[in-house]
């Protein structure tokens, strides 16, 4: 499946007219937006442009690149998650793709989870400039949120780690039912190749492989994965993130 976006040579626009390419790059996804979720999502790229230049928030720091390659590319999973479903976000950055979809989805319960407090501060000042309310932050290393064991219905993550890393990351937190879903890259099928004993031992299993191609300047490829939880997780899981990382499932 295809996605058209146009070149970056075409987007030769004024500040005022950042709502009309936004609301054109969403459709060019089958998505139509509300005038409030396009001013939400313009006032989100304008507070990123005007941040990083102070903190390193993302490499990406234009605002067609961060329409297209962070807001575009982040609300291309939303259609496998259910409504009104509790959301992890994990290793959530800048904001992506938890507060995209907290834009895109206001029936969804969003939490934040995010190691770096210069990032979870900055989600902090989009969420109240965005006035999004159901959005929760927590400023905590995923492995230590016992206290979320089985709690969120879909846990995400976008670039944040391996995919055998992420599964011990993320399952942990979820319900039985539950599932991972995974924004991923060119890499995606290797990965998904290497945790074959994560999702064994984790007790999951694939349940969809979606591999998209955004029609940008390096037509880059995004494939979704959409991973199911069909047993507890033992105890012992996650692991301290030292020995995640050295010995991975």
């Amino acid at each position: 499946m295809s996605f058209l976006i146009p070149h970056r040579s075409q987007l030769w626009y004024n500040v005022s007219m950042r709502p009309t390419f936004i609301q054109h790059s969403f459709e060019r996804i089958g998505l139509t937006l509300s005038a409030q979720q396009i001013e939400q999502l313009d006032v989100f790229a304008s507070l990123l442009m005007e941040e990083n230049k102070i903190h390193n928030l993302t490499a990406i720091d234009d605002f067609e690149g961060i329409v297209i390659k962070h807001f575009v590319d982040s609300a291309l999973a939303l259609h496998h998650v259910p409504l009104h479903s509790q959301v992890c976000d994990v290793g959530s950055g800048a904001g992506f793709p938890g507060l995209v979809w907290a834009i895109l989805r206001p029936d969804l319960k969003i939490t934040s989870i995010e190691t770096t407090t210069k990032k979870i501060n900055f989600q902090k000042k989009v969420a109240q400039s965005c006035e999004l309310h159901h959005v929760h932050f927590i400023n905590e290393r995923v492995e230590e949120l016992r206290e979320y064991k089985e709690y969120f219905d879909i846990g995400t993550a976008r670039a944040v780690a391996g995919l055998n890393i992420l599964l011990e990351l993320i399952v942990p937190l979820l319900k039985v039912g539950g599932h991972v879903v995974a924004l991923k890259g060119q890499q995606a099928q290797e990965e998904l190749f290497a945790s074959t004993k994560a999702l064994d031992v984790l007790h999951c299993r694939v349940q969809k492989n979606e591999t998209l191609q955004l029609i940008d300047e390096e037509h880059s490829i995004r494939t979704i994965l959409v991973i199911e939880k069909i047993k507890k997780t033992s105890p012992q899981y996650p692991r301290g993130y030292a020995k995640i990382k050295k010995q991975p499932l």
